[in-house]
């Protein structure tokens, strides 16, 4: 609820009228000559403290009830200024005089001055403390908002009132915490930007919090706007795009001399970034530049930095071109190592290719060392059939199949030897009059597989089903055994509208499915959950119960495998008063309940201890202490100079001046030291260097040992591996001495694939040197490894998924089983089968251990015992230990994963084996017949080479990186996630619906996530690791669909760099009907098409996107059923008027397309009309140069339109029916 004040009061909805008193805190129903006077009943409630004031007076009879609540809600009083004040309900009630307590609603207020400009933001009592939590905003003298400062605690004053003096609060708060962050002389506890001296108002300079990173400090970002020069040397390349009858798309080359001429002096705009490590004396090093043409599309980034070029690491330029068509399609990314050369071999082995069709539609792409992959659309331009190298071979496809809702409702493969290309495919998908399927009551069998669904659409025949999805209800479906379940006093509703109701996932290999049911309650969220595997004989169920806001109170959770005896977990979860995660305890069947963690917070929300393990009543295990530098940057977990009780510490250094480190200042680790309270309970570190790139240049440990030192090629290849330990002692009395372990020359193909590793070192610690042949590694067509003969591995077979079934070797296999989305069932190796069930692992039958968020639990005896460990920044797990405090084992690693040996390396038989296989990342380490590769879900990963073994499935995302590489070869700072198949985002909001992650997964949900622990909303990266364990959703509630793929998303990045990111300022009002509204009110004119194309102009009454409640295209409303931003739904409203009118829907397209194109000019869209049909007739012209720009696919309009208005039409062919 949001109450708005003008200069004129006027409050909306509810107001309950009181008089607060400030310190002590108390409520006072009624106040005469300073006397209180009771005379019938009377209920005096204060926060803090009551005082009776003299000639306080309660009459015979009188009832008086004096309470002390500290949590007892007070009514702010607001302050005489403009404001917005806003309430989240937390309890259900049909009032505000409902609210007692302050866990009854989250409050804040926005103070405006006179010109509308927010002066000042307040959380109501949101601190741990309630206390106000206070953000200051200013401006400059151009009215601009060039600082960002940080938000206090106001621990004084009237709550909810504007504070004239919060800017000195807000020095004094950071001052007096950070003191080693702030200059007290000059402070900045915020971000500043300085802006050019022009109209255009460019940031050229960005500082942060902290006296290193301010204005003036040498450690800002800083960003230069100029035109391109001569001597820059910018490559141009020349693209044909010439119809091809025969393949049925735009057939593309570079032109003869493309690459070896170069673009005119101020052609192009050009940018320059120079990073916070940037100094005069670096020159180009840690800058970017970026090269744009007069359309904006990103034609070259070039960035400075050390490679091995030739053999010798020198400093280069790392260059990245993106070449397009003269459509403006992206049809080459030509990578750093290809050193502008474009021959035959250098496209194959290290460019991006992609080609299109006659409606500018995707249709064939290669990637770096792998085959061509294609892919069919049907008639509304959704991908029905993709192929890559391996399912060609095959002539299989993966299929996909819809509902009118474009919601996909089964997938499967589909064979077909007889029309093998892709046009011909296309060519069955174009004569197959049905688009989408319907659900039916009668069942339909699919090749020995059930469904309620029709079969309509193409494929009919051939295909074999891999998954089904059901929506909106329970009926007429195989939910095998799922009913409906009372969970937590609440019955399911059946009407689940826009829901996943039921999902059905095959066995691959096997004709078993595992099936999962979803109920929902009347707000949509998920309930009860009841998953059956058939392949492993598995049962589980979940319920939960959630508070009103939402938040999880508890679950229960069942697991049943075979014969076994249920096993039941309870997971209880309490909050403070703004939804802070308080405290989690479990309760494993009857057994006493565990309190696995209990939180505390500083007063802005940030975790600094979090209190482990042991049981209710008993103290916990370890107090966990964090704490952070300005800019929220961890910095400590415990003190390693003080560990006292505590089993492990670890600091990180980053910008501080430390022993043997280099201070950094772009986030990058420069230092990390742990301490352990193991045999050796010394002090160790690690000290890290990066080249201008940021990829690790060396890390050497405190006693020069440990040492890891790479070499990159410039497409980040690692060309050279040198590492270092120390040898254990001879004699008790001897000392240890330094070894080189691995001294590793790494050579590769034209391209990315490794062909061999030679070790100089002799020494088989670390990589074992097995062979010394040409061509140690092979892969297959998809660019998976097939051989590794220093491994003795002979043969890996893969699935369509590029997962391995089978790992042959020379002393044995290894086979696996995964279900059809790539989730791993099932492992066998020397007569141990390993089964993997929702966090449950068997082995042979057997309960071996199951995971829980500090640990693992495993069955000791009959009875569970809990394992706790402690992980560092990158979840690598570190120490583990039980409930007596005895170490369990110790882990610590090589920047790139491999185990450090030689100390602290003993393993306590209390813990579990299986569950220790889990180590580096928290990922399964496949140690079996010497593979030694961390499993991470979609890959597999070789820590003593630093590489995969598979190309990235996201490789487009980060195209300047070779698709091998791990963690953009920078492991200190990142993880790197699970690969997914490339395909639509799923959109991820903050509790208040502020878009904080868009993510290449293929769901197109809307997912709301509560804040963290520490008050913060979560980060993309976060969601991003959160969706290995969770899935898609990562955790988040799913409150539906967004309209189009990228209706959230920064299209035009994205577009130009394949790095999706979430639009500027996109937020999601999921309470709102507004796009509804909108788009329902020109339905109700029902306009012409020229009447609507005039109305719906720039600026005009129908032009939907820029007349939103915030002025933000991004905005995000409910459209008919689905979540759009205001773009979308301006699109769509086009899409369905087009499709209404008595005109054939190509000509709006033609329409909109040349209007988009001309800038919306109505005239300049009719002189390119008459153009185009004057010179181009058909489609093997195109290309020619004759009209180059407005006769193709689309129209003229970008793809991200052009999905709106086909959303539109869809809609529109509904309203015809």
């Amino acid at each position: 609820m949001k109450i708005i004040k003008s200069f004129k009061v006027v409050l909306l909805f509810f107001i309950t009228i009181v008089i607060q008193a400030q310190t002590p805190a108390v409520i006072v129903k009624g106040e005469i000559n300073n006397s209180y006077i009771v005379t019938g009943v009377e209920t005096l409630t204060a926060t803090q403290s009551i005082t009776l004031k003299p000639n306080t007076w309660i009459k015979q009879g009188s009832v008086f009830t004096a309470k002390i609540n500290p949590d007892a809600y007070i009514v702010p009083v607001f302050s005489n200024e403009n404001y917005i004040f806003t309430r989240k309900f937390q309890t259900e009630m049909i009032s505000t005089d409902g609210i007692v307590n302050n866990k009854d609603v989250i409050e804040s207020i926005e103070y405006f001055n006179g010109l509308g400009k927010v002066m000042q933001n307040i959380g109501i009592k949101i601190s741990p403390s309630k206390y106000d939590i206070v953000t200051h905003v200013e401006y400059d003298n151009l009215g601009r908002q060039d600082k960002e400062y940080l938000s206090y605690p106001e621990t004084t004053g009237t709550i909810a009132s504007y504070r004239t003096d919060a800017k000195g609060k807000t020095n004094s708060y950071f001052i007096s915490n950070y003191s080693t962050d702030i200059n007290s002389a000059a402070p900045n506890p915020f971000s500043q930007e300085l802006f050019e001296n022009s109209s255009l108002n460019r940031v050229v300079q960005k500082g942060a919090p902290g006296k290193d990173w301010t204005l003036g400090s040498g450690h800002e970002i800083k960003t230069d706007y100029s035109v391109n020069m001569a001597s820059d040397n910018v490559r141009f390349y020349n693209v044909s795009a010439v119809w091809n009858e025969n393949l049925g798309l735009y057939d593309i080359a570079l032109g003869n001399n493309a690459g070896t001429s170069f673009y005119p002096a101020g052609q192009l705009y050009k940018t320059i970034v120079k990073d916070e490590n940037w100094t005069p004396a670096a020159g180009n090093y840690y800058t970017t530049e970026e090269f744009k043409d007069k359309q904006g599309k990103l034609i070259l980034k070039k960035i400075y930095g050390t490679s091995v070029v030739n053999g010798n690491n020198q400093g280069v330029s790392h260059e990245t071109y993106y070449v397009y068509d003269i459509y403006g399609n992206l049809t080459y990314v030509i990578t750093p190592k290809a050193d502008g050369d474009v021959n035959s071999n250098v496209l194959n082995d290290l460019c991006y290719q992609y080609k299109y069709d006659d409606r500018n539609r995707l249709v064939e792409k290669k990637l770096p060392g792998k085959g061509w992959e294609y892919i069919v659309y049907d008639k509304l331009d959704r991908p029905v059939l993709t192929q890559d190298a391996n399912l060609k071979v095959l002539n299989k496809w993966n299929f996909i199949k819809y509902d009118d809702f474009n919601r996909p409702v089964y997938t499967g493969e589909y064979f077909n030897n007889v029309n093998t290309t892709r046009l011909g495919v296309q060519g069955l998908v174009n004569d197959n009059a049905v688009l989408s399927e319907i659900k039916q009551t009668t069942v339909l069998n699919i090749n020995g597989t059930d469904i309620n669904y029709s079969n309509y659409a193409f494929p009919k025949t051939g295909i074999d089903l891999l998954t089904i999805n059901y929506y909106d209800d329970y009926l007429n479906m195989d939910l095998d055994g799922g009913i409906s379940a009372v969970s937590y006093g609440k019955t399911p509703v059946t009407n689940a509208k826009g829901f996943t109701t039921c999902e059905k996932i095959r066995t691959l290999g096997t004709t078993n499915w595992v099936t999962t049911v979803n109920y929902y309650d009347a707000k949509g969220r998920i309930i009860y959950v009841y998953s059956k595997d058939n392949y492993l004989t598995a049962l589980n169920t979940i319920k939960t119960q959630f508070d009103f806001g939402g938040s999880v109170l508890e679950t229960t959770s069942t697991q049943k495998k075979g014969s076994d005896s249920v096993i039941t977990v309870v997971d209880v979860y309490s909050y403070d008063h703004v939804g802070r995660l308080l405290d989690h305890k479990q309760t494993i069947n009857n057994q006493t309940q565990e309190v696995i963690a209990s939180n505390t917070y500083d007063n802005l929300g940030k975790l600094i201890t979090k209190k482990v393990g042991g049981g209710i009543t008993n103290n916990r295990l370890q107090n966990i202490d964090y704490s952070y530098n300005i800019r929220g940057w961890l910095k400590n977990i415990n003190d390693v100079n003080t560990i006292g009780s505590d089993l492990f510490a670890f600091s990180i250094n980053y910008n501080d001046i430390a022993a043997r480190s280099t201070s950094l200042y772009n986030g990058n680790i420069s230092k990390t030291s742990w301490r352990t309270a193991n045999v050796d309970n010394g002090i160790k570190d690690y000290v890290y260097v990066y080249d201008e790139l940021n990829r690790l240049a060396y890390a050497i440990g405190d006693q020069n040992d440990q040492q890891e030192i790479p070499t990159y090629d410039k497409n980040g290849n690692i060309i050279t591996m040198y590492r270092t330990d120390m040898k254990p002692k001879a004699t008790s009395t001897s000392k240890k001495v330094m070894q080189t372990i691995d001294d590793l020359i790494y050579t590769y193909d034209g391209g990315n694939r490794l062909l061999k590793v030679e070790d100089n070192s002799n020494n088989p610690e670390g990589f074992f040197n097995g062979v010394n042949i040409i061509a140690e590694y092979t892969y297959d067509a998809n660019g998976n490894m097939k051989t590794d003969a220093n491994k003795q591995i002979t043969n890996v077979e893969y699935n369509f998924l590029n997962l391995p079934t089978k790992i042959i070797t020379a002393s044995g296999t290894i086979e696996y089983v995964y279900n059809a989305l790539g989730v791993k069932q099932r492992k066998i190796v020397s007569g141990i089968t390993t089964d993997y069930i929702r966090g449950f692992q068997y082995e042979n039958n057997r309960l071996q251990f199951f995971s829980q968020p500090e640990g693992y639990v495993y069955k000791n005896n009959g009875v569970f015992e809990y394992i706790y460990q402690y992980k560092d920044h990158l979840g690598n797990v570190r120490l583990s230990y039980n409930s007596s405090l005895s170490i369990i084992e110790e882990n610590n690693y090589y920047p790139f994963g491999l185990k450090q040996l030689g100390y602290n390396n003993i393993v306590n038989s209390t813990g579990n084996a299986t569950a220790q296989k889990y180590k580096y990342n928290g990922k399964e380490l496949q140690d079996e017949l010497g593979i030694n590769m961390y499993d991470y879900g979609a890959r597999n990963y070789d820590p003593t080479l630093g590489r995969w073994m598979n190309i990235d499935p996201l490789a487009e995302k980060s195209r300047r990186f070779n698709p091998y590489t791990y963690a953009l070869n920078n492991p200190v700072y990142f993880i790197d996630p699970d690969g997914m198949m490339a395909a639509p985002p799923s959109t991820h909001t903050d509790e208040d619906g502020n878009v904080i992650a868009v993510i290449d997964d293929g769901d197109m949900g809307v997912y709301k996530h509560q804040n963290n622990a520490d008050g913060n909303a979560p980060t993309q990266s976060m969601i991003e690791n959160r969706q290995h364990k969770l899935g898609t959703s990562a955790g988040g509630e799913k409150m539906g669909e967004s309209l189009t793929p990228f209706g959230f998303a920064d299209f035009e990045t994205y577009a130009a760099t394949g790095i999706l990111k979430p639009g500027a300022g996109a937020r999601i009002d999921f309470n709102s009907t507004w796009a509804t509204d909108e788009v329902s009110k020109i339905f109700a004119e029902n306009p012409t098409l020229p009447r609507y194309a005039y109305n719906a102009r720039t600026g005009k009454d129908w032009d939907v996107k820029n007349h939103t409640p915030n002025d933000n295209w991004y905005y995000g409303s409910n459209l008919f059923g689905s979540y759009a931003s205001a773009r979308d739904a301006g699109n769509f409203a086009a899409g369905a008027i087009a499709q209404l009118s008595l005109l054939p829907t190509s000509f709006s397209d033609y329409g909109f397309g040349t209007y988009n194109a001309s800038g919306n000019s109505v005239w300049g869209s009719i002189k390119m009309l008459v153009k185009d049909l004057l010179l181009v007739s058909n489609p093997t012209t195109r290309g020619t140069g004759a009209s180059s720009m407005f006769i193709k696919a689309n129209y003229g309009e970008n793809p991200l339109s052009s999905a709106g208005i086909e959303a539109g039409k869809n809609f529109g062919k509904i309203l015809q029916k």
